[in-house]
């Protein structure tokens, strides 16, 4: 039985007209376009809950499948052909329809939660889809962050150069000083160089295109590294309201 503190006054509007009399749960909180919304589900979890909220810092976190249970879904790709089976299978396992969340929270989520209905398959499709671009650009951007970092760290770093190894350096690549030291900024430039080119190429097509129309704007960039930040271990870390986080 649900608690009658699920459904306080204090519980906003948008999460209370979600609970149902005859289950005595909550319908998950769906987004825009019918997927399940992972902060959405999250913020009524903790706004709900009986107990002393857990430490949201801490490490102690696995992975929820915002669609369960796994019978289900199972039995739903069974029921599918191959093709389309594998479409229902990439959707429901992929990081945007996992959450990662402390365990006590993950069980209240299925405790009081009926589980969202499975989207239709052209909305998965276009999720698997847009996922996959969304993993393309989010691996560039890391290398491309990695590389900046290095560059930043290392390009003043030296080095020891051997100058030469007796009897096995020929006298025309001798110097007279046995060991040289050089500054590494000229290595770590032509590795940062090395891993732009791509974006250069990018550069050099977009220049004359404008800034909204581009495949890579900034604004795509500052929501690419956001949502860097958010996935860990395969899943999203949902948000933690301001009020309750305070």
């Amino acid at each position: 039985m649900v608690k009658e503190a699920l459904i306080s006054r204090d519980l906003p509007e948008r999460f209370a007209r979600l609970y149902d009399y005859d289950t005595k749960k909550f319908e998950t909180p769906l987004n825009p376009q019918g997927i399940a919304d992972i902060d959405g589900l999250f913020e009524l979890a903790i706004r709900t809950y009986p107990d002393d909220l857990p430490d949201f810092s801490s490490a102690e976190r696995n992975k929820h499948h915002v669609y369960w249970s796994e019978a289900d879904w199972r039995e739903l790709e069974l029921s599918r052909p191959p093709q389309q089976a594998v479409i229902i299978h990439e959707f429901r396992n992929s990081t945007p329809q996992c959450a990662y969340v402390p365990p006590n929270i993950h069980d209240w989520i299925e405790k009081i939660m009926i589980p969202p209905p499975a989207p239709p398959l052209e909305i998965m499709a276009r999720r698997n889809a847009a996922w996959e671009a969304a993993a393309i650009l989010l691996r560039s951007v890391v290398l491309l962050d990695k590389a900046r970092t290095e560059y930043d760290a290392k390009k003043d770093n030296t080095r020891l150069v051997y100058g030469y190894v007796p009897g096995l350096t020929p006298m025309s690549q001798r110097t007279e000083e046995q060991l040289i030291e050089k500054t590494d900024r000229e290595y770590w430039l032509s590795e940062l160089n090395g891993r732009l080119d791509g974006w250069r190429k990018i550069s050099a097509v977009a220049e004359y295109v404008p800034d909204e129309d581009r495949f890579i704007t900034h604004a795509r960039l500052v929501s690419v590294r956001a949502l860097k930040r958010r996935i860990k271990n395969g899943a999203i870390v949902p948000a933690v309201p301001k009020d309750i986080a305070a």
